[in-house]
């Protein structure tokens, strides 16, 4: 009985710190003292995709050209926030790896990227410039890219909401219309993947007007690699999310969903029926309408 009394309690990090020294500060060691909560995961919402429900395909013919028809035909997907939470606690910030039981360690990498969404890999390097401009400097750049000018009440903190351009698209094109519009639609549209999907922030439902630099010429967006920077941008927003303070995060966290998904079979959701792939992604099997599968309300803990 004495022995077993003397055997001390598990620890909360690894018995060695000298690679993992930030462990005092990972959202995992606040696990052990009871405080830990689950993420909120922000993401624009549901209503700013339904207008890829009747997208006109001379609009898609854009939208793919850039490399973003596989984003654009994976479309909704209900994002598990407890499963998103369970694996950023895994996630270890000094080495960009998930330590997880099941399998060891493991990351998300450019071929996932490649194969869940189909986004270009080779190309030239995405860099946003955070210029700060002023609300007629916001609306002039609206006006050039879109040719509407915009009054104050449709932004937000210097950020374009996305009521606005929802609202837009809902304007069905007419067979006549010329091109330019037409542009100005997938524009919009690239918009929301930009702003509310791949690049999302905790702020949900706006888009940052430094993304109009690269829509404003379409046929230059087909030449940066949009791979490497959304899988930078997802490791970015992991690093944030990871640490104990934080309650909220946006990104492209349904691509570390769909990972975990076709990953580690125990915890993915069933596809009903049995659809073939076609020409998705692979994360396409994962779209609302393909699942049997109720928006999760699971917590960390069951993972």
């Amino acid at each position: 009985m004495d022995h077993w009394n003397a055997v001390e309690p598990p620890t909360q990090g690894p018995i060695n710190s000298s690679v993992l020294y930030l462990q005092p500060h990972h959202r995992s060691a606040i696990v052990f003292d009871g405080e830990s909560c689950d993420l909120d995961v922000r993401r624009c919402d549901k209503e700013s995709f339904k207008p890829f429900m009747h997208i006109d395909p001379r609009v898609s013919d854009y939208t793919d050209m850039i490399g973003f028809g596989g984003v654009r035909r994976v479309g909704y997907v209900h994002v598990d926030h407890g499963l998103i939470t369970a694996l950023v606690e895994y996630w270890k910030q000094e080495t960009h790896i998930f330590h997880l039981s099941i399998m060891g360690e493991a990351t998300i990498t450019l071929q996932d990227v490649d194969v869940l969404w189909g986004l270009h890999i080779d190309g030239l390097s995405v860099t946003v410039n955070h210029i700060r401009r002023n609300p007629l400097q916001h609306q002039q750049m609206i006006y050039d890219v879109l040719s509407v000018w915009l009054e104050n009440r449709h932004f937000r903190d210097g950020r374009l909401k996305m009521s606005f351009i929802k609202a837009r698209l809902w304007i069905a094109l007419e067979p006549s219309t010329s091109d330019v519009v037409v542009r100005q639609y997938a524009r919009m549209y690239i918009l929301i993947l930009l702003g509310g999907l791949l690049f999302a922030d905790t702020t949900s439902n706006v888009v940052s007007t430094n993304w109009f630099d690269y829509v404003q010429d379409l046929e230059a967006m087909n030449e940066y690699s949009w791979k490497s920077v959304v899988l930078a941008y997802l490791y970015s927003r992991m690093y944030i999310a990871s640490r104990a303070e934080t309650k909220s995060t946006g990104g492209p966290y349904l691509l570390l969903q769909f990972w975990a998904w076709e990953r580690i079979s125990l915890i993915r959701p069933d596809i009903h029926p049995r659809y073939e792939i076609g020409d998705y992604p692979r994360g396409g099997r994962w779209a609302d309408d393909r699942l049997d599968y109720e928006p999760p309300g699971r917590l960390a803990v069951y993972y």
